[in-house]
């Protein structure tokens, strides 16, 4: 073994330890400083490596595999800028708690702001938006820096798997020549972390029991979960079936019960204010992440419970509705087992009361949707209803998500969403990763400028049968048409929806899909029936009028309150 390739040890055993690990799909962004680590991933058999050239595409690409598969994910990319374009997604899955490992290829130290190309600062690059950040030995010849490399890589990639999972990132100087032949593997040690457990006393729990007890109004509220939750919707199910407990689950928690209040946003709409005061809960229990709808953070923000307990693994302060009481370091499954089995119902006519409300406010949107003109509203609506079973259905931020909120649950497909900041600059890169690793058919339905946004997600060679996109295409922003403004932003609106005329068969096509269209009702059921049974990847382009698109919503929230 010469000098040239005894430096690269560490490099060689990067991708062992990833298998050993439980890695097992890489997404490879081409580059020359991270050719070594292309070649290290690239000689073994054990990995599907995926090509994607984008790297702020493949940081959502990349999500969109571990959302569909549970598992962790690798990312490579050059140095430069391209480290840079990874920051959305890692933002994205360290709030979203999704385990990716980007690996970066950068200049030695010694190199750094002395005019080489390709070099910027990346220690450290993506700052408290990773849960583990690391700098290799650029060389690894002497046996401690190889024990350091090994022990840096196994410490990465173990805390980003471990809960709460998330993104870690190891950075790697490497100097010239980059495309020399590589040492064997050393086999290295592999560290593994046994899983945490929490156990509370029993005085803990008489506490929380008594308190439980006294509520005669308990409030369950489900963020989002990107796994179905058998256990713990079997437990919540048994509990929205109690008069003195209602159960809030919007559709990405991805829980099902007829009980379920699925639609807090229009709910709420539907609300009087003496509603919302007998609405307000004596203790709140949330589990999960983030929920969509606004109305009901500002609703608990203003009417709020005497208590509020955060029941996760993660112990973090997350007080959303400003009233969090106790962080229970407990998985909900583990919490919500012992309260069905030693806390009875309290009397009380809580659930019942709203859950009357709330088949009201059902019955009313059933019969105005059909009623409305041909719009945004409608379409999604009869999307949602003609979804084939199985679907995989990621909604894009801005109305998408908040369109597909209004409509009744499905028990048969499943919901995504990238809320954990919300933006929507990787939705179809998202969709496109799930679709690569999924069998069953994989639904977008976004916006135009969120399509037109990461329209690179389909600047790739190896787009699934199973992807369909579907684009509302109203000109630009609606959601800033739904919103109250001010009449300074009324003036400058445009600045706002940002229109934009984009021939958006000309661009899919430029991608080699095939394109659909609809702009009236009988011609999108006409064209989804053939869209969703083609065996190709397809988009699916429904033109609405903005204007329209406002008042409809307008009109469908106004003519449900009760």
């Amino acid at each position: 073994m010469n000098a040239n390739t005894s430096n690269r040890r560490g490099i060689s055993n990067i991708p062992y330890l990833c298998k050993e690990l439980g890695i097992k799909h890489v997404v490879l962004c081409p580059g020359s400083r991270n050719a070594p680590l292309i070649i290290a991933f690239g000689r073994q058999k054990d990995f599907y490596l995926h090509s994607i050239t984008d790297e702020r595409s493949a940081g959502y690409f990349a999500i969109g595999i571990s959302q569909a598969t549970g598992q962790p994910v690798v990312v490579v990319c050059t140095s430069g800028t391209a480290v840079l374009n990874l920051a959305p997604a890692i933002a994205e899955a360290y709030y979203q708690n999704i385990p990716i490992i980007v690996l970066t290829a950068d200049r030695p130290v010694e190199l750094i702001d002395q005019g080489d190309g390709q070099t910027i600062h990346q220690r450290n690059i993506f700052g408290p938006h990773v849960k583990f950040s690391a700098d290799l030995p650029a060389e690894t010849t002497l046996e401690a820096d190889l024990w350091f490399s090994n022990r840096l890589v196994n410490q990465a990639i173990t805390t980003a798997t471990e809960y709460p999972q998330g993104p870690v990132h190891i950075n790697i100087p490497l100097r010239e020549p980059l495309y020399t032949q590589l040492p064997p593997p050393t086999y290295p040690k592999i560290i593994r972390n046994s899983p945490k457990t929490t156990i509370l006393p029993e005085k803990e729990w008489d506490t929380f029991i008594q308190i439980w007890n006294r509520a005669e109004k308990k409030m369950i509220i489900a963020g989002s979960f990107s796994t179905k939750k058998n256990v713990l919707n079997k437990l919540l199910n048994q509990l929205s079936q109690r008069p003195d407990t209602l159960v809030v689950a919007e559709n990405i928690s991805n829980l099902y019960h007829p009980n379920y209040l699925y639609d807090p946003e229009k709910f709420l709409a539907a609300l009087s204010t003496t509603d919302k005061a007998a609405l307000q809960p004596q203790l709140l229990i949330t589990i999960g992440n983030s929920v969509v709808s606004k109305r009901l953070k500002l609703f608990l923000r203003e009417y709020r419970p005497e208590e509020h307990w955060s029941i996760s693994e993660n112990h973090q302060f997350v007080d959303t509705y400003m009233s969090l009481t106790r962080n229970i370091s407990l998985s909900p499954e583990t919490f919500f087992e012992k309260l069905v089995a030693t806390s009875p119902a309290a009397e009380s006519n809580y659930s019942g009361h709203f859950l009357h409300y709330h088949n009201n406010i059902e019955e009313r949107t059933e019969q105005i949707v059909p009623q409305l003109p041909f719009c945004d509203l409608t379409a999604v609506h009869y999307l949602l209803k003609h979804l084939p079973s199985g679907t995989r259905l990621h909604l894009a931020n801005s109305m998408p998500v908040r369109y597909a909120q209004l409509f009744p649950v499905r028990d048969d497909i499943m919901y995504f969403s990238n809320r954990g900041t919300s933006g929507i600059d990787g939705c179809t890169s998202t969709c496109v990763g799930m679709a690569t690793v999924c069998d069953e058919p994989v639904v977008l339905i976004t916006g135009d400028l969120a399509f037109l946004y990461d329209s690179n997600a389909l600047w790739n060679p190896s787009l699934k049968p199973n992807l369909k996109i579907v684009v509302l295409n109203n000109g630009g922003g609606n959601i800033f048409q739904m919103i109250d403004t001010s009449p300074e932003a009324e003036n400058i609106l445009s600045f706002f929806t940002t229109p934009q005329s984009v021939n958006l068969k000309s661009l899919t096509e430029a991608y080699g899909l095939q394109h659909f269209y609809a702009d009236k009702f009988t011609q999108l059921t006409e064209q989804f029936e053939t869209f969703k049974k083609l065996p190709a990847p397809a988009v699916l382009e429904i033109k609405t009028d903005p204007e329209i698109n406002v008042q409809a919503y307008k009109q469908l929230l106004k003519n449900i309150k009760l």
